[in-house]
């Protein structure tokens, strides 16, 4: 390897540095042999140094260097002591330059190798050299790299500044290769021990833009003149890089970064991020800045955006990135009282809850494990699935096992919730409801499941009680024989259907007897009177009043259930109506007189009897309990990812049944004392029973929804699983006793699912 600096119109030649201390002390030495290197670390690169004929060559110096983005360790060096105006500038940390030599059987090694891209060159004087490209792989344990010397020859020209009256100091180098060298003021170069073949080779200089050309040597000690290149002044304007400043973020979470890059005279065709500015661009891209980063603990980081232009300009931008402390659960390493730390977590969620709230932390994390309890969710994120011993996400199943009571969200607009699985219990007086939302927005579920249980049936619709009898018509007054009897009143009815007085007999010397009054309510007519000139005509009977109509059975509540203060509550079915009262009887007629004066007046028609009152209705069922996974009122999280389970629905309860009608009164007897040639009163009309009460219907049966929605906008869902149990059975309607069409109310809906 040889870099040739020009001064005036002749050179000088200088081998580099450690190349040329190491031949001369292998030349002091005259062993002919090569130590053998210690057994350090890394890969074994050896092998053997021959000539074109193949013949072994001792003394050979043999250089391995790193290359990096095709350019060698000591060609960096050069241009780095070039643009720096220092000759003594070192090679970056990552770089590498060694040597050795060969010994009497041209063998060479170097020991423990770091992984990478090397390059191994040969060289010994009259003109010999020879190169090997090597990638050293993390797993090798030794590589051999075996070299055949050929004969060399040098590259000159001229390589000059574009409006420059100085030419010194750019490197001109063969790509590929250590070769090269410095130019001399007027720009002049020459380049020796270049290996036969066809070459490239590139003249780079600070502030101007690289000029490459191209030569061949063909046999030993040829000089190749190569084409003059004029490096043209670097006039690209710098790229701008614009990171976005990231959202503040919590230890172990995830971090967000974005950004972009404008070039005025240009595109951006490199994007890259060095997180923790420490030198090393972790993330690069060719077309986005967009990226995410996951910092080990709580701090603030400086983190440096990188853009690349199209003509090899950079620009870089700095943003801080503040990453808060969470507070730490595990049901299996934790205490009550612990401070909420990685190395001295709490044991429950709400205890977590309640460090984070009063600390101002921003997240919870909880272990794999099984936590009975429910709470009400702050605006903090809960991540989930946490390892309890290392505080990394291993997939573990953290179950919130709530009972009866859900974990509820109540006006929250922030917060993540991560691999929770919320489980709620069987509920046999209730709904069963895992997780519930009121007037929240904003709040991501992901990765989570919400399994309900079975709810509770409705409870049974109340019986209506049975219409009592009505009251009985008194007796008509028996004949005088001086004059007319009065008829008897008609019975009074409790709902106000009373019976129809008697008719009053007729007077003596052969008058008729009087009609009977007609019963109220739909009650019957009054008997006609007895008639004059027969003797012994009797009034007659008082009609029967009619039955009271039935009351009307019930209709079914809906299957849906009912929204009271926010809360969901089972739908009632309708009570049945109730019945009517029953007419009351008419009165009977009053008996025919005698036919001379003498004989006595006719007796008194009996009164009717009143009718029977109503029976009650039943109320209806109430419906069955709901199953909801998740019940959202005025709420619209976002659901990514997650699985909802819900439960049975409860049956629907049956409907109350009607109360019976209650009995007509009996019609009082018609008088019947005087008997001297007069007609006897008729007796009363029977009062009409009493119309039944409707039967309840029975109860909707419960709803099972994964998600149950009322009031708000839809929430947003994707990437669900679904697994919905059965709606509860309607229940059956009450019974409405005695008379009508429909004899039972109707049965229950049966409930939704969803």
């Amino acid at each position: 390897m040889r870099f040739v600096r020009h001064a005036r119109a002749s050179s000088r030649r200088f081998l580099v540095v450690a190349i040329f201390a190491i031949a001369t002390i292998a030349a002091c030495g005259r062993n002919n042999s090569v130590v053998e290197p210690l057994q350090t670390p890394g890969t074994l690169v050896q092998g053997t140094v021959r000539a074109d004929g193949g013949a072994a060559i001792a003394e050979a110096v043999v250089t391995l260097e790193t290359i990096q983005s095709g350019v060698t360790a000591s060609v960096r060096r050069q241009i780095e002591a070039a643009r720096r105006r220092v000759a003594s500038a070192g090679a970056a940390a990552t770089d590498e330059i060694r040597s050795t030599v060969t010994d009497a059987a041209g063998h060479y090694a170097f020991d423990g190798v770091a992984p990478g891209a090397y390059l191994v060159t040969a060289t010994r004087p009259h003109h010999d050299a020879g190169t090997a490209r090597v990638q050293v792989p993390a797993s090798a344990v030794s590589i051999a790299v075996n070299i055949v010397l050929t004969p060399t020859g040098s590259f000159y020209g001229t390589a000059t500044l574009e409006n420059a009256t100085n030419h010194q100091s750019t490197v001109v180098y063969v790509q590929g290769t250590s070769f090269g060298a410095f130019t001399g003021p007027t720009g002049v170069y020459t380049i020796s021990n270049v290996p036969v073949g066809t070459w490239t080779v590139t003249a780079t200089h600070g502030g101007y833009l690289d000029q490459s050309t191209s030569g061949t040597i063909t046999a030993a000690g040829d000089s190749i003149a190569l084409a003059p290149m004029l490096l043209k002044l670097d006039s690209n304007i710098r790229p701008v890089a614009h990171p976005d400043t990231p959202t503040a973020t919590v230890e172990t979470f995830p971090t967000n970064f974005t950004g972009t890059g404008t070039d005025d005279d240009g595109t951006i065709v490199r994007y890259e991020w060095d997180f923790e500015n420490d030198g090393i661009f972790d993330y690069s891209s060719p077309t986005s800045a967009t990226t995410s980063h996951t910092y080990s603990g709580p701090g603030t980081y400086t983190a440096k955006l990188r853009v690349t232009d199209n003509q090899g300009a950079i620009g870089v931008a700095v943003v801080n990135v503040v990453v808060s402390a969470a507070v730490f659960v595990s049901s299996t390493t934790g205490a009550p009282g612990n401070p909420g730390t990685r190395a001295q977590p709490v044991s429950t969620i709400g205890a977590g809850l309640s460090l984070a709230t009063s600390g101002g932390k921003p997240a919870v994390f909880v272990a794999g494990g099984v936590y009975a309890e429910s709470f009400a969710l702050p605006a903090k994120s809960i991540i989930g699935g946490y390892d309890a011993s290392t505080w990394t996400q291993a997939g573990a199943l953290t179950q919130v096992n709530v009972g009866t009571t859900p974990v509820t969200i109540g006006g929250v607009t922030a917060g993540t919730i991560r691999n929770i699985t919320f489980v709620a219990s069987d509920n046999p007086s209730g709904s069963s409801i895992a997780v519930a939302a009121n007037g929240s927005g904003a709040v991501t579920f992901d990765q989570c499941t919400f399994r309900s249980g079975n709810a509770a049936g409705g409870l049974t619709g109340t019986s209506g009680t049975p219409g009592q009898a009505g009251p009985a018509g008194s007796p008509g007054q028996p004949g005088s024989c001086e004059g007319n009897s009065a008829g008897g009143p008609g019975g009074v009815g409790t709902g106000g259907c009373h019976g129809g007085a008697g008719g009053n007999g007729g007077l003596a010397g052969g008058t008729y007897g009087n009609f009977g009054s007609p019963g109220t309510c739909g009650g019957g007519g009054g008997g006609a009177g007895g008639p004059w000139g027969t003797p012994g005509s009797s009034g007659v009977r008082g009609a029967a009043g009619t039955a009271g109509a039935p009351g009307f059975n019930g209709t079914p509540g809906t299957p849906f259930g009912q929204i009271l203060a926010g809360s969901w509550s089972p739908a009632n079915s309708a009570a049945g109506a109730n019945g009517a009262n029953g007419g009351g009887g008419g009165g009977g007629g009053g008996g025919g007189s005698g036919t001379y004066v003498p004989e006595g007046s006719g007796n008194g028609g009996g009164g009717g009897g009143a009718g029977g009152s109503p029976g009650s209705r039943g109320s209806g069922g109430s419906g069955g309990f709901a199953s909801f996974a998740v019940y959202l009122f005025n709420a619209s999280p976002t659901l990514t990812n997650c699985t909802f389970q819900s439960g049975s629905g409860g049956a629907g309860a049956t409907g109350g049944d009607g109360g019976i009608g209650g009995a007509g009164g009996a019609g009082g007897p018609g008088g019947t004392s005087c008997t001297d040639a007069v007609g006897a009163g008729g007796n009363g009309g029977l009062g009409g029973i009493g119309g039944p009460g409707g039967g309840g219907a029975g109860g909707p049966g419960g709803p099972s929804f994964g998600v149950y929605k009322a009031g708000g906008s839809l929430p947003t869902i994707s990437g669900a699983t679904f697994a919905i149990g059965s709606g509860g059975a309607g229940g059956a309607g009450g019974v409405r006793p005695g008379q009508g069409s429909a004899p039972s109310g109707p049965a229950g809906l049966t409930g939704n699912t969803n």
